[in-house]
């Protein structure tokens, strides 16, 4: 059977990250070329493990890219992260921006009601596309030695060693969620090192700065019609206008309204709430997650008193990702270690984690990133309450560059040609920063926590025009 010329390339790039590196010992590269329920042939697509620190196995699923460029090797490479911390990026792979979504059935039972369709807006249309389950002992990733306390630092650490060194592709780092995290700290480690191609950051609804996400979440809810504008006045005067830290007062009055939020789905309030159920209060689990009580006076690092990984995710149906991912043939496809599985079977968020360490430097290394003439998005999805738009856009209006593009629309084109509102976008002159940097921030209009799942074309265009312009080129 003929190689292709990007199969070469792409197996050189996985091997590169296994010889280059010290503390990378090997890999298995399995070749997809058929999954169950899919009736096509599958070229350009890899799966496997990647040894980090001797013990660490982390799992990845690689998508080549589909821009038929004529130097694929040039060709974008996305590295995909997802949040928690510790859910899985499949759910990024199959249920948002990757080459296959997976449904449901519900005519069917068993695992004959699971199945995989092609996704016309799979960003490999761009580029290369590799997810990665991070850290060990989410999804089908795992440590041979049991051992899975972890947090920020670690995490950040084992991705560089994962990621670091695709030869001459210019590198993207993107995510979602508390990928807000994983994104800017592994990237700010990336640009420490010259042999690392990297050009910029994608963070979607990225966890930023909680006290600023806190505050900004009870004005969100009030402006989408879901607390009355007499019990947000009351708030606010009880609280003085600062819902985050509160007084004792205060976070009784907020506890008491909260529950008006228990159907909610945090992730998009216009979703009904299905799945798992909902959330105490209707909050997102980081928000739970990091509430006052886990917290330490030390603005640089936080050692949480109890583990913080998300276990599962509130008023979100993951049933069908679950059940093709658990499907032994399925796995067998993918080269799985099913033995290892640190959770028995693959879930969406992993119980098996202990993540007890997290970072609040997050502005400080999007500094360090901009410092190093990277191109930086941070985009959101408007109809997300678990990381509003509105505390986000604050953060980064908070890095202190002024105005280069004031808030205006960006557009897309609809089905029938006409022009429509995507969503509104707004640009910083971060060259006092480096002359090469850029700074963007995004909304995408109808989207929720997950905007490539809400809105797959809109996302498939942001992220073009940003890589597009990022590297100079045309994107259309």
């Amino acid at each position: 059977m003929a190689v292709s010329v990007t199969t070469t390339i792409v197996v050189t790039l996985l091997l590169i990250v296994c010889i280059s590196l010290v503390n990378v010992d090997a890999s298995t590269i399995n070749p997809i070329t058929s999954l169950p329920t899919y009736d096509k042939a599958i070229k350009g697509q890899y799966s496997g493990y990647i040894t980090v620190d001797s013990t660490k196995q982390y799992f990845y699923w690689f998508i080549e890219s589909e821009a038929n460029s004529k130097d694929p090797s040039q060709d974008p490479f996305i590295i995909y992260f997802q949040g928690g911390p510790a859910c899985s990026s499949m759910l990024g792979a199959l249920t948002e921006n990757g080459y296959f979504t997976v449904m449901k059935d519900i005519k069917k039972s068993g695992q004959d009601k699971f199945y995989i369709v092609e996704n016309k807006y799979s960003w490999s249309k761009l580029g290369h596309v590799l997810y990665i389950e991070s850290p060990a002992g989410v999804g089908f990733s795992y440590n041979e030695d049991g051992n899975y306390t972890t947090g920020d630092t670690q995490t950040a650490e084992d991705n560089l060693a994962v990621v670091k060194d695709y030869a001459s592709s210019p590198l993207f780092v993107g995510g979602e969620s508390y990928a807000g995290h994983y994104i800017p700290q592994v990237a700010q480690l990336m640009v420490q090192d010259s042999s690392i191609n990297i050009h910029g950051i994608m963070a979607g609804n990225p966890s930023f700065n909680y006290t600023t996400d806190a505050q900004y979440y009870l004005p969100f809810m009030a402006g989408h019609g879901l607390l009355s504008y007499s019990d947000f006045q009351n708030l606010t005067d009880i609280c003085q206008g600062s819902f985050y830290p509160g007084t004792a007062e205060c976070n009784d009055a907020i506890n008491i309204l909260s529950t008006n939020f228990d159907l909610i789905n945090p992730y998009n309030i216009l979703e009904a709430c299905k799945g798992g159920g909902p959330s105490k209060g209707g909050a997102c689990f980081t928000a739970d997650a990091f509430s006052s009580e886990l917290r330490q006076s030390n603005p640089e690092t936080t050692v949480a008193k109890k583990d913080v990984s998300q276990v599962f995710i509130p008023c979100l149906d993951e049933s069908a990702v679950t059940g093709y991912l658990q499907r032994s043939d399925v796995m067998k496809h993918l080269g799985v270690s099913v033995r290892n599985i640190a959770t028995g079977t693959w879930q969406p968020c992993s119980s098996a984690v202990n993540y007890t360490q997290y970072l609040e430097n997050i502005p400080q290394d999007y500094q360090t990133l901009l410092q190093a003439g990277l191109h930086v998005l941070v985009y959101s999805g408007d109809l997300d309450s678990c990381v509003p738009y509105l505390g986000t856009s604050l953060c980064v209006e908070q890095l202190g560059y002024p105005i280069l593009n004031k808030w205006q629309p960006w557009t897309f084109k609809d089905e029938e040609g006409f022009e429509q509102v995507a969503g509104y976008q707004i640009s910083y002159d971060s060259s006092s920063a480096h002359p090469k940097s850029t700074l963007t921030y995004a909304t995408v209009k109808g989207a929720g926590h997950m905007v490539p799942q809400y809105k797959p074309k809109e996302s498939l265009l942001l992220v073009t025009q940003f890589i597009s312009n990022s590297l100079g080129m045309d994107s259309q």
